[in-house]
């Protein structure tokens, strides 16, 4: 449970730039332009590798943002990904290759 709402935490420190805000604010800085460059949770993909006791904990918190969830699992079954209401891949999607900004 534990790992699953720090998960959760970063994914939103991360959205709404808490690090480089809190840099700024040490520095003596407000930096309010920074603050409108947040995407947002709501409508985006959360991808997860494995739905076991962590990916699992993660399903709820991410549809509670309005999230949709694609899970790719070795181990898991089509009727396990069902129950949890959410997509799975038969294998893990490739990455685009880009940066993360």
């Amino acid at each position: 449970m534990a790992v699953a709402e720090l998960a959760f935490a970063l994914i939103l420190a991360l959205d709404r730039r808490i690090a480089d805000n809190v840099i700024s604010l040490r520095a003596g800085q407000w930096n309010k332009a920074n603050s409108p460059k947040a995407r947002g949770l709501y409508g985006r993909t959360l991808g997860l590798l494995g739905v076991g006791s962590i990916g699992s904990r993660m399903i709820p918190r991410a549809k509670a943002f309005g999230m949709r969830v694609v899970a790719w699992s070795a181990v898991s079954a089509r009727t396990r990904a069902e129950a949890f209401g959410i997509e799975r891949r038969d294998r893990p999607a490739k990455s685009p290759r880009r940066p993360i900004s």
